[in-house]
Order: C-alpha cells, then sequence, then structure tokens
C-alpha cells in the first residue's frame, strides 16, 4: 500500500513540474506584472482576402490577459469600416461592445450590437460582420472543452448563443 502511495505522489509531482515547465513563462510573466502598470500596442490583425465579402477592413488587436494553463485569453479589438467580412471561431468567445456597433449575421439571426452589449459565440461556428464606421471589443477566448462540444451537437442553434 506504501509502494503505491509513493507512485501516486511521484506521478503527481511529474506532472506538477511538467506542468511549471509547460507554462513557466506565463506563471514568471504573471507574476512579474502583477500589482504594476504594463503598456500594451494594438497590431494590424489583418483577414485572408477570401474571409473580406466588402470594403477594405482594417483590424487591430491586442492580448492583455494568457490564462496561466493556455487555454483562455483576453483582449482588445477594433475594426475600421465600412466592411463586411466573415469571422471563424476557434474557440468560445464572449465579447463586450466597447465603442461603436457592428451587425452581426450568426447562427441565422441579424441583429446589431452596439456599446454596452455584448455576446457569445461558439467554438467552431462563424459569423458575418457588418461594420459601418468603426466598432471596438474586449473578448476573452477559452476552450470550451471535448464534454462541452459533445453536448452542443444535441442542442439546437438557437439555444447555443444568447446576446445581451
Amino acid at each position: 500500500m506504501r509502494k503505491k502511495s509513493l507512485v501516486v505522489i511521484g506521478l503527481m509531482l511529474s506532472f506538477l513540474a511538467f506542468e511549471f515547465q509547460m507554462h513557466q513563462s506565463s506563471f514568471l510573466e504573471f507574476s512579474l506584472n502583477a500589482g504594476r502598470s504594463v503598456e500594451f500596442s494594438f497590431r494590424e490583425d489583418p483577414l485572408a482576402p477570401n474571409q473580406i465579402m466588402q470594403g477594405q477592413p482594417i483590424l487591430r488587436s491586442v492580448e492583455y490577459s494568457r490564462a496561466l494553463h493556455g487555454k483562455a485569453t483576453s483582449g482588445l479589438w477594433e475594426c475600421i469600416g465600412p466592411a463586411e467580412f466573415v469571422w471563424h471561431y476557434g474557440l468560445d468567445e464572449s465579447i463586450y461592445i466597447l465603442e461603436g456597433e457592428a451587425e452581426i449575421t450568426y447562427q441565422g439571426r441579424t441583429f446589431i450590437l452596439k456599446a454596452n452589449q455584448g455576446t457569445n459565440f461558439l467554438a467552431g461556428s462563424s459569423a458575418v460582420w457588418k461594420v459601418n464606421d468603426r466598432v471596438r471589443k474586449t473578448w476573452s477566448l477559452y476552450e470550451p472543452g471535448r464534454l462541452s462540444r459533445w453536448f452542443r451537437r444535441f442542442q439546437s442553434p438557437m439555444t447555443q448563443t444568447r446576446s445581451h
């Protein structure tokens, strides 16, 4: 019995050491920046030509937070239009509009999001964004996990997302 306990403890310590090594830079960066002012800069975030339906959108983004496990990030994004384009979601995304507005067609519904409104998009889905002038949002991306993805197969598209 004691030998099994030592093996389990050894495996747990190995796993923890592996996790620390995998995320050491994130952990150190997060710790070093705690309680400090950190400057972030937007970077150009161009679309692939086949995503652009109309116009010449100027997209810029900045990531300001990454979870230590690497499965969740947060940042800011802006689009200067006029433009219409398709956005593909590889991860679940929650957004909150800070400035401007966008008309979004998602899962058969068209709605307008403007300042102080938000919504969610599911991993593996796509939306058409129409920006007449400018929109700026904050976003959080996260991996939904295999169990969530499995359960979603049994939901109707209209119950999978909710706009606020």
